[in-house]
């Protein structure tokens, strides 16, 4: 089985179309194509998958392209955010001392479950580092805490562009905005 196909893990891509397929991983043989834009789909298998199969049934190499819809309807959504943030202020309006709390599902721990198959839902409460990149501010602070709070929300969650530094980033900088503003700087 040859497959062509963007990929960012073509070693897990090839041993989960084997395990489909009821293969070897050396009957399969992955072809990563240089395509960018996958926003998070090149870690994601399901559509290799679907075309290995799709070739299996009709005897003859296949090119599977989702619609749009069909692309959005099989995406996982990205993974929802909260956080409660905390600090000390020095007598200049320095920060003395951080803490960030932040509610997320455990995504990555969810997507690697998905993408081996070796997933029993206990993953999901567990913290992960995953998924509070970026909490840590790249300021001088001398006492920072960030935690990690895992949130099962029911629906699939997957790695998209930024990852965690999408909120973190967002968390972070509205809270030095805060916080200067409470300093009077």
């Amino acid at each position: 089985l040859e497959i062509w196909m963007p990929t960012q893990a073509p070693g897990l891509s090839r041993s989960v179309i084997a395990k489909a397929m009821d293969m070897a991983e050396s009957q399969v043989t992955i072809y990563p194509m240089l395509v960018g834009g996958g926003f998070g789909r090149k870690i994601e298998n399901d559509a290799a998958v679907q075309a290995a199969i799709i070739a299996r049934e009709v005897k003859r190499p296949v090119q599977l392209t989702w619609s749009r819809r069909e692309d959005i309807a099989q995406d996982r959504f990205r993974p929802p955010a909260r956080a409660r943030m905390a600090a000390v202020l020095g007598d200049r309006g320095e920060v003395a001392g951080w803490q960030a709390r932040i509610a997320a599902p455990a995504a990555g721990a969810a997507m690697m479950a998905r993408l081996t198959g070796s997933g029993d839902g206990r993953h999901l409460a567990k913290a992960e580092g995953a998924a509070i990149e970026g909490a840590v501010p790249p300021y001088a602070i001398p006492a920072i805490a960030v935690d990690h709070l895992p949130a099962d929300i029911g629906i699939p969650t997957g790695i998209w562009r930024s990852v965690a530094h999408s909120y973190t980033g967002f968390f972070n900088e509205c809270f030095v905005d805060e916080l200067a503003r409470i300093a009077g700087i």
